[in-house]
């Protein structure tokens, strides 16, 4: 649970959040975002849009799922190819680049800043993989706020397909708030 521990008014009756105080090491959004990536609604300090996949029929299903309605959910390229007929990778553009590229700047600020730790863990594949945990206590609005749209955007998992204007907003709002 998160409470606003300080609050104050801009003058214009607006309240204005300054910290944020949370008892868990799970702060942050949690599985299952990747529909509000794609609206660009749930991040932080940022205003978002829809993605232009949001336009695609049956979204989920058809870059998915594909014709084939292959139920492991995991993406197909082919599927892709339909709109994207020269895809030869996910990261088309270098998206997934930019995003991981943010990512990694942002985790070990968020360790610096005190709420977060990070956690290692050895995947099926033998890959040793860092997650992040929150420290519980209280923190400048804008430090928690940066944790909050990292944790989005990981737990999104797509590394900016699914919206890439949004989770880079959302991750250069973070690495500003950081100091970064």
């Amino acid at each position: 649970m998160a409470v606003l521990t300080e609050i104050a008014t801009d003058g214009g009756g607006f309240a204005l959040i300054q910290a944020i105080t949370f008892e868990t090491t799970r702060f942050g959004t949690h599985h299952g975002v990747e529909a509000q990536m794609l609206l660009g609604e749930g991040g932080l300090g940022i205003a978002g849009s829809a993605s232009v996949h949001y336009q695609v029929a049956d979204t989920c299903v058809t870059c998915h799922m594909g014709e084939n309605r292959n139920h492991t959910f995991e993406p197909d390229l082919a599927n892709c190819q339909s709109c994207h007929a020269d895809l030869d990778t996910f990261d088309r553009n270098g998206v997934q680049t930019e995003i991981q590229g943010l990512l990694d700047q942002i985790g070990p600020l968020l360790v610096e800043a005190g709420i977060a730790y990070t956690e290692e863990s050895v995947g099926e594949d033998g890959v040793i993989h860092i997650g992040y945990r929150s420290n519980p206590g209280t923190y400048p609005a804008e430090v928690a706020e940066a944790m909050w749209n990292f944790m989005f955007v990981r737990e999104d998992q797509s590394r900016g397909v699914h919206n890439p204007p949004f989770a880079r907003a959302l991750l250069e709002y973070a690495l500003t708030a950081l100091g970064g």
